[in-house]
């Protein structure tokens, strides 16, 4: 009998290390590769051809949904096995898994040591997958890298991230985190009174290592800078100056729909997505979410990145309600992620 490749992605090195020890006593797996980031695991998957990866429902650098679709991109005729603390139904870390092409999830405990009582599981649904090719991931464009109009993390030029006013605790740690040598611009919409992007702006003086500038009327928007916005007090745009070589703050004429009792993120985020297409990405903390999916639906339609933060859970659940192919949104991070993606473009 041939044996099956096994390739496991874990953020954890211990729970890597117990998982091959016990893979390792049945000789019909043959474990191939084991990586403990999203961008290892891509790689080796290209490189290993495993036949089934056993994976968590995120890393540092991705969830595992995008993960998922990376590897769909890549044409790899494998298949996907969710292991993880948090496969729990209902979950969306573990919903983004699924659509994107997982063909099944066991839970587990935080104990790495509890892993041996479902060893027996695992391997069952390591077996059932490698003899049904109906269990592998969807196949993609036979590609190696990402599609032309997707959306590439350290290609990013603008990020746009919007913070309700009972996040704005996560946003100054954001903010504070943020590394020297930023690239893109980022733009943050904190929807809190008026005065409180100036006083922000002076609290912050000395305590970061990006340039922060309080939003006004006119002002281009320039690599490296940061932007705060307090909140679409009138439907704020980016648009490009005549000569198409800067982007810049202007007020939209259009009439919007006054049935949205503030300005929504959608004119915001589908003004960035023309600007920038497939370098542009979007970041919400939260928000209404009839004006999200509008903004989400117009940046991906122009190859822009979607990430939500995991723990707005009523709009990630309106999110995934409305998109139900998980092309929406790209990714689901922590403030921590989020923190390590926007440092990796910086130095990218």
């Amino acid at each position: 009998m041939k044996s099956v490749r096994v390739m496991i992605a874990d953020p954890l090195e211990e729970v890597v290390d117990a998982l091959e020890t016990l893979l390792a006593e049945d000789k019909r797996i043959e474990l191939v590769a084991r990586a403990t980031s999203a961008q290892e695991a891509l790689r080796k998957a290209t490189v290993c051809r495993p036949n089934v990866i056993i994976m968590d429902v995120k890393f540092e650098d991705m969830g595992g949904g995008r993960v998922i679709r990376e590897l769909s991109r890549r044409d790899l005729a494998v298949a996907v096995l969710i292991l993880s603390p948090q496969a729990i139904k209902g979950n969306p870390l573990l919903q983004a898994c699924l659509r994107a092409g997982a063909f099944d999830f066991i839970h587990r405990s935080n104990d790495h040591s509890e892993l041996e009582t479902i060893t027996r599981q695992i391997t069952t649904n390591v077996f059932v997958a490698s003899f049904s090719k109906t269990k592998q991931i969807p196949t993609g464009s036979g590609e190696a890298e990402e599609s032309a109009g997707s959306a590439s993390i350290a290609d990013l030029e603008t990020i746009i991230i919007d913070c309700p006013g009972e996040r704005a605790r996560d946003i100054l740690r954001l903010i504070t985190s943020i590394e020297a040598g930023l690239r893109p611009a980022i733009i943050c919409l904190i929807r809190r009174p008026p005065p409180f992007a100036e006083k922000l702006v002076e609290k912050l003086e000395g305590k970061t290592k990006v340039q922060i500038y309080n939003y006004r009327d006119g002002d281009y928007i320039v690599p490296g800078r940061l932007f705060i916005i307090n909140s679409l007090e009138h439907d704020l745009i980016l648009e490009r100056n005549i000569s198409g070589e800067w982007v810049q703050f202007v007020k939209s004429t259009t009439q919007r729909d006054r049935s949205i009792p503030l300005p929504g993120i959608d004119r915001l985020i589908d003004s960035l997505g023309r600007s920038y297409n497939n370098k542009s990405g979007a970041i919400l903390l939260g928000g209404d979410a009839r004006s999200s999916i509008e903004a989400f639906r117009s940046l991906k339609s122009r190859g822009g990145l979607t990430i939500i933060e995991e723990d707005a859970k009523e709009l990630l659940g309106a999110i995934q309600n409305e998109f139900k192919d998980g092309q929406v949104p790209d990714d689901i991070l922590s403030v921590d992620q989020l923190i390590n993606m926007i440092n990796s473009v910086g130095h990218g």
